[in-house]
């Protein structure tokens, strides 16, 4: 959804560089530009007014636990067993 968003907004920008088996059309032609035509000049739209969003940075990897630290043995829980199912037997004469 975002893509088609962003291909629309940059509709007006977009110069139909046409390929060796096409048609060139005029520049100020009152056809509208189709989607693919916008997406096919999307790079240079982009290096020209570039990016919204900063160059992520490189962040590193974790410490980690410190080396001859032990971590804390598990605390041990009861087994919880199912209950056997009751017979309609049992149920009768409840």
């Amino acid at each position: 959804m975002q893509a088609s968003a962003q291909l629309w907004a940059t509709k007006d920008l977009a110069k139909h560089l046409p390929r060796p088996w096409e048609r060139y059309l005029k520049p100020h032609n009152d056809k509208i530009v189709t989607p693919s035509v916008v997406q096919r000049d999307f790079q240079t739209i982009i290096s020209e007014i570039g990016k919204p969003g900063h160059s992520p940075k490189p962040r590193g990897n974790s410490k980690g636990r410190v080396a001859g630290d032990s971590q804390p043995k598990r605390s041990k829980h009861p087994v919880v067993k199912k209950q056997s199912k009751s017979t309609p037997d049992k149920q009768k004469a409840a």
